[in-house]
Order: C-alpha cells, then structure tokens, then sequence
C-alpha cells in the first residue's frame, strides 16, 4: 500500500520532465541571444576605445610636431627653411607660419575632444553594464533549470524502478494467494482412496514384471 502511494506521487515525474525541459530549453535560448547582444556591446566598446587611444596618440604627434616646424621658423626667421619643402621661405614666412598656427589650433581642439571621449569611453555604457547583468541573470536562471531537469529525471527513474516493484510484488502475491487456495482445498476421502487402489494394482503389476 505504501508503494502505490509513493507511486501516486510520482505519477507526476514525466509531465513535470517535459514541462521543465522545455522551460530549460527557451532559457538557454534566451541566455545564447543575450550573450551575442553582450558580445556585440562589449566589441564596439572595446573598438571605440581603442579607436580612441589611436586618434589621440596620433594628434599628440601631430601637435608635436607643429609645434617643433614653429619654434624652427621663429629661430630662422624668413631666412630659414620651409619646413616642408626645405627651400628658403623668404616672402612665405607668414603665410607658413600662419598656416600652422591655424593648424595647431585645429589639432589642440582635436585632442581635446578625443580626451573627453576617452574620459566617456572609460566607464561601460548603460546598455553594457544592463546587458551583462541580464546575461549574469539568465546564466543563473538556466543553472536552476537544469538542476530541477536533473531531479525530474531522477523522479521519472525512480517512478519506473517502483513500477516494476510493483508489478513484482503483485506477481508473488497472487501465486501465494495461489498456494493459500490449494492449501484451503477439502480433503477428497474417495479420491484419496482411489489413488490407494490404483497405486495397489501398479505394485502388483510390477510383481508379476519381475518374476520373468
């Protein structure tokens, strides 16, 4: 009685299987879709950030360099050479000197800008840091999914493993219930009797056999 009962209870192991590998599978479904989101936000931060360092370090050497062709023209003078062409500049100084005035300008503020952005890119966006913490959640999520699979399947062993306990039992049962019957027969007096006689008359018969 208290088989079937444990039965009664695990009668439910293959429904809830079903039921909680599904729900298994569209977590891990959903854990594969946030990680590649996660993945694409974290590569174009890192792309950016890199992008960032690259621009800055060159407008650095650019600035440095336009500030060494000035401080060389203001020590030469018109006299000196173009810094690009290395002829004597002459007429052109201003004109020279002035282009790269106006072209260190451009690049200080270019370094500028790529300073601030360089600040903005240290810290991860919103969408990264809420991309991970979804991920953080889901993997979770999916570890309980598969822990309540594994006991489902272990539900669904155990209800067979009594199944065929059951069945067992019943089956020796019968055939005790069997024997208790034979036992509980009625004593047959002529029955009895009569297998005496023919008993008897096979004795008699092997007698006679043996004389020749």
């Amino acid at each position: 009685e208290q088989l079937k009962v444990r039965l009664e209870g695990l009668k439910k192991a293959p429904e809830l299987l079903k039921q909680t590998s599904e729900e298994l599978a569209a977590a891990v479904a959903g854990l594969t879709e946030a990680e590649a989101e996660l993945a694409r936000l974290s590569t174009t931060w890192n792309r950016d950030v890199q992008d960032v360092k690259t621009k800055l370090s060159i407008a650095l050497k650019h600035e440095f360099d336009i500030e060494r062709q000035l401080k060389q023209l203001d020590q030469t003078g018109g006299s000196g050479p173009c810094p690009v062409c290395t002829r004597p500049l002459e007429e052109a100084f201003g004109t020279v000197h002035t282009h790269l005035e106006d072209e260190l300008e451009l690049v200080k503020q270019d370094i500028n800008w790529q300073r601030k952005r360089e600040q903005q890119l240290a810290k991860k966006p919103a969408a990264l840091v809420e991309a991970e913490q979804k991920v953080v959640a889901l993997r979770d999520v999916v570890e309980k999914k598969r822990e309540r699979v594994a006991k489902c399947e272990q539900a669904a062993g155990h209800l067979w493993e009594r199944t065929e306990e059951l069945v067992s039992k019943e089956k020796t049962l019968r055939e005790m219930d069997e024997l208790i019957a034979a036992v509980k027969t009625p004593y047959d007096a002529a029955a009895h009797e009569q297998m005496k006689q023919e008993l008897a008359e096979l004795r008699a018969v092997e007698q006679v056999a043996s004389v020749y």
